[in-house]
C-alpha cells in the first residue's frame, strides 16, 4: 500500500456509478442488534421488536440465512506461518500469536469449560507478560517495547506477544522468543506453590472488580449472563498443574495442539536480510506469504472453528408472527430472559434489499431510499 497508489485508484475506478454500486452492496443486507435492560417480559420484548421492523420497513429472513462467525484454524506445528512485509522505518515489529481454540458445542458443560479456558488463558498470559518483559526488555534489551494480550476472535482463544526493535531484525527477534519461552515453562515449573497461590489471589481480586457488559453477550451470541459469576468459579479451580498443561499443550516448542503465527515487519535498513530469510524459508518449506492476495489465498484453504458456542441451546428458533401492512411475517424468537426486578432483552433485525435496486428518489437530505420492497428477519432474545 501507497498513498500515491490509492489516489491512483481514486482518480480511476471511483467513478459515481462504482460508488453507488458499493453503497447498494453495503446497504443491501443491515444486521441491527438493538439491546434493552430493563423489567421487560415477553411481550413487550416482541412488541419492540415489532416497532423497529415497522420504522425499518422491514419483511422477514428465513432462519437459516443467519451469517456465523468463525475463525479459522492456524496449521499445527513448530514452524508455523509466517507473514513477512517491508517496513517504512527503521522499526522492525514482530508478533508471535499461539491459537489456543475453544471446545466446540453448546451443551452447558460445554460453556463452563470455554469460561474455564478463558480465564486459563488471560491468566497465562499475564504471567508471560512478566516473564517477557524482565527477559526480553530488561535483561537482553532486545526491544524498546513489549506487549503480551489474550485473544478473542469468534471465541476462539489465543496468547499474542508484540514486541518493537530498531537494533534487531525480526528473525532474531523470533528466536529470542522461542527461547523465552522455554524459560517461562521452568519459571512455571520453579513456582513454589504459595507464591503462585499469592499470584492467583491477587489475580482473582483484581477480576472481581471488572464486570462483562451484558450487550457484549448478546452481540456475540454466546448469552451467558452470568459471565463474571462463572469467571470466579473458573479462578477457584486454576492449579498450578493447569497453567503447565495450558503451556506444555499449546505454547511449548514441542506443543502437540500448538498452532503458531508469526508476523515479520522488516525496518527499511533490513531490506537484503527480508529477501534472504523469505528465500529460505521457501527452500525449507515453510509457509511464507508477503501479498494480500498471498493471504487471502492460503485463508481460504483453511478449515475454520466451530461456531462460537451458546451458554443457552435451549434457546432453538421458534416462529411467531409478526404482521406488517396486514400481511403475516416469519420471525425468529431466541427466548427472554428475566431475573427479579430485572430482564434483559435483544431485539435483531437484518434486511435485505433485492439484488436489483434500479431507481429510488433522493430525499431532501441527499440520501436515495431503497425500494420498498425487502426481507428481513427478526430476532426477539
Amino acid at each position: 500500500y501507497s498513498f500515491s497508489r490509492h489516489v491512483e485508484f481514486l482518480l480511476s475506478e471511483a467513478t459515481p456509478t462504482a460508488i453507488a454500486d458499493l453503497v447498494g452492496s453495503v446497504l443491501a443486507r443491515i444486521d441491527i442488534t438493538v439491546f434493552a435492560s430493563g423489567n421487560w417480559n415477553d411481550k413487550e420484548a416482541k412488541r419492540m421488536a415489532q416497532l423497529v421492523s415497522d420504522v425499518l420497513g422491514s419483511d422477514a429472513l428465513e432462519a437459516d440465512e443467519k451469517p456465523t462467525r468463525q475463525s479459522i484454524q492456524i496449521p499445527l506445528g513448530q514452524r508455523g506461518v509466517v507473514v513477512s512485509r517491508q517496513g517504512v522505518s527503521r522499526a522492525s515489529g514482530f508478533e508471535i500469536f499461539l491459537q489456543v481454540g475453544h471446545f466446540p458445542g453448546k451443551a452447558d458443560t460445554t460453556m463452563a469449560k470455554n469460561v474455564l479456558l478463558q480465564q486459563l488463558t488471560e491468566l497465562v498470559t499475564r504471567l508471560a507478560f512478566m516473564s517477557a518483559f524482565e527477559m526480553l526488555r530488561l535483561e537482553q534489551n532486545l526491544c524498546y517495547h513489549i506487549l503480551a494480550s489474550s485473544c478473542d476472535n469468534y471465541g476462539v482463544r489465543g496468547v499474542s506477544l508484540y514486541l518493537q526493535s530498531t537494533d534487531h531484525g525480526p528473525a532474531d527477534v523470533e528466536q529470542h522468543v522461542e527461547t523465552w519461552l522455554g524459560r517461562f515453562r521452568r519459571e512455571l515449573k520453579d513456582m513454589s506453590p504459595q507464591a503462585f497461590k499469592d499470584y492467583l489471589e491477587g489475580y482473582t481480586t483484581n477480576a472481581r472488580q471488572l464486570e462483562t457488559l451484558m450487550s457484549a453477550e448478546v452481540i456475540s451470541r454466546a448469552f451467558l449472563f452470568n459471565r463474571d459469576e462463572e469467571a470466579m468459579n473458573a479462578l477457584q479451580k486454576i492449579t498450578k498443574s493447569m497453567v503447565l498443561e495450558f503451556v506444555d499443550k499449546y505454547m511449548a516448542f514441542d506443543a502437540p495442539h500448538r498452532r503458531k503465527a508469526v508476523s515479520f515487519i522488516w525496518g527499511t535498513h533490513l531490506q537484503k536480510e527480508h529477501q534472504q530469510f523469505v528465500e529460505n524459508q521457501r527452500n525449507q518449506g515453510f509457509t511464507v506469504l508477503q501479498s494480500s492476495d498471498e493471504v487471502e489465498a492460503f485463508r481460504a484453504g483453511l478449515e475454520r472453528w466451530p461456531p462460537r458456542p451458546s451458554a443457552h441451546p435451549e434457546w432453538t428458533a421458534q416462529t411467531q408472527t409478526l404482521r406488517k401492512g396486514g400481511q403475516a411475517q416469519t420471525a425468529t424468537k431466541r427466548g427472554t430472559r428475566r431475573s427479579a426486578g430485572e430482564g434483559e432483552t435483544a431485539a435483531k433485525v437484518k434486511r435485505e434489499e433485492p439484488a436489483e435496486t434500479p431507481g429510488g428518489r433522493r430525499t431532501a437530505r441527499g440520501r436515495r431510499t431503497q425500494p420498498s420492497r425487502s426481507i428481513s428477519r427478526m430476532e426477539v432474545t
